[in-house]
């Protein structure tokens, strides 16, 4: 059971962004914080089944950007 969707670093990155959109390419949940994930709501409403895409920025020091992007079906239980 995962109750939050979010990356795992073995090495925290020195700058990172998390987005989630919802099927509308509408943005629903953003975060800087890489120990911070989604955990489903969308403005404080309980989660929904869906399926949702998810982009994910990150960078090291003196290395170029990382992007990585996917979908997560949120299922309720």
């Amino acid at each position: 059971q995962n109750d939050e969707f979010k990356p795992v670093f073995s090495n925290l990155p020195d700058s990172y962004k998390l987005l989630i959109f919802d099927r509308l390419g509408k943005l629903v949940f953003s975060s800087t914080n890489p120990s911070q994930g989604w955990n489903g709501k969308i403005k404080r409403q309980e989660p929904k089944e869906d399926v949702f895409m998810w982009k994910i920025v990150y960078q090291y020091k003196n290395n170029k950007p990382v992007e990585k992007a996917g979908q997560v079906k949120l299922i309720v239980k």
